[in-house]
């Protein structure tokens, strides 16, 4: 979700340390885990990378979109009920709080 080049971001929102994964590789040259991945399908990865859609994870995982073509997703909950009771695997709250905030600064400036 956040961008593997973006490890600062990661140090200044407290990552590395929630990060429960048992196979991550988390430092400053990776930031690898399960943790911080959504599988998308294609044109949704290739909006989420673009910022176009972004998830707020404070509005109960509500998708945000910034483009007209995104609008049917706005508002609509990511369903994440099926990853219960499996916290070393579920996406963390904190890379939602980042790519938002990366998402909606790219936008701003736009």
């Amino acid at each position: 979700m956040i961008p593997t080049n973006s490890y600062q971001l990661w140090e200044r929102l407290g990552i590395p340390q929630l990060v429960k994964d048992p196979h991550a590789k988390v430092g400053p040259d990776s930031q690898q885990t399960v943790q911080n991945a959504m599988l998308l399908r294609s044109d949704v990865a290739d909006a989420w990378i673009n910022g176009e859609i972004t998830v707020d994870a404070r509005r109960g995982y509500a998708i945000m979109a910034f483009r007209r073509e995104w609008q049917y997703l706005h508002g609509q909950k990511l369903h994440l009920e099926h990853l219960q009771g499996l916290s070393d695997f579920t996406p963390l709250d904190a890379c939602f709080e980042g790519h938002k905030r990366v998402a909606v600064l790219t936008n701003v400036v736009a």
